[in-house]
């Protein structure tokens, strides 16, 4: 089940595995369709059955029938109705594909019709019934309503599964990309707010850093630099991953709120490993809180 589902999110963006998937599906496909004939042609004549030349030339005469229909219809209806939005023009296009089946069904059924004629083999209780009207003639048989509405009929069973199918991956395709460019989106501000932060939160650590040096507060300015260093390399190395554990952003919060305040002493955390929110979440909270209390004293 795991490989089915690897090789169905590949196929959204290698080139390879969707030419695969196809053929896949026409095959299965192709086999539903055959299986449809058969009990067609033996509920007109019970215990009718295709010989192997029967078998063969129904399968080959339906793969050019759907495939060439489904992907005519694909290229000029579907993207027009269901993603351009002209509705008009995908019904007339539609209108079109509708009228190419029927000349190629019934060039490929005087074809099978010659074939079995010359080769003097039996022809399947179905075909027999279109062989009255194919002797005739072309123009005979595109002039009988009856026949021709039925064929349009087979026509919509036929591509409604598969275009079924089409617009179910398109829209699970479209989803997918929603859901990558949403992420992306959230990854970009993100990096834009560090971007903005990690400048700003230097400049006044380094303030406070200078302000003990001159003091000669040594011991605390020994542990800033320290809280720096950790806040540094977990910026750089520890807080790429998209989702990190509670614990360790509350620590890097607390050497956050030690480099802004002298006097504050907060314990380190621990034991929260549940939650993982995004990397550098509180931090990010956190400054702009003390940013903002700092230019209000400032005013």
């Amino acid at each position: 089940m795991n490989q089915l589902q690897k090789v169905w999110q590949k196929s959204f963006a290698d080139k390879r595995y969707r030419i695969g998937l196809h053929v896949l599906f026409w095959l299965v496909y192709l086999f539903l369709i055959f299986v449809v004939d058969f009990f067609i042609n033996n509920s007109m004549i019970p215990k009718w059955h295709f010989d192997y030349d029967g078998i063969l030339g129904t399968l080959v005469a339906n793969l050019l029938l759907m495939s060439v229909t489904y992907y005519l219809t694909i290229f000029l209806s579907y993207r027009r109705i269901f993603i351009k939005k002209r509705y008009i023009q995908g019904l007339f296009y539609l209108i079109v594909c509708i009228i190419v089946y029927i000349q190629l069904f019934y060039f490929v059924e005087s074809i099978a019709i010659n074939y079995a004629e010359r080769l003097t083999k039996p022809l399947p209780p179905y075909t027999k019934s279109i062989a009255m009207y194919t002797d005739k003639g072309y123009v005979y048989f595109m002039t009988v309503p009856i026949l021709i509405f039925q064929i349009a009929i087979s026509c919509f069973f036929y591509l409604f599964l598969p275009v079924c199918c089409k617009f179910l991956r398109d829209q699970l395709r479209m989803q997918k990309r929603q859901s990558e460019l949403k992420k992306k989106n959230i990854q970009l501000e993100m990096d834009f707010l560090k971007a903005q932060i990690h400048p700003h939160f230097l400049f006044n650590t380094l303030n406070n850093i200078y302000s003990l040096v001159t003091h000669k507060e040594n011991k605390k300015s020994a542990e800033m630099v320290s809280g720096l260093s950790s806040l540094l390399r977990y910026a750089l190395y520890d807080g790429k991953t998209e989702f990190i554990l509670l614990e360790k952003e509350i620590n890097m919060v607390r050497d956050a709120i030690n480099s802004y305040m002298n006097d504050f002493i907060i314990k380190p955390i621990s034991g929260l490993r549940l939650h993982k929110p995004p990397e550098c979440c509180l931090q990010f909270f956190c400054i702009y809180a003390f940013d903002n209390i700092s230019n209000r004293c400032v005013s």
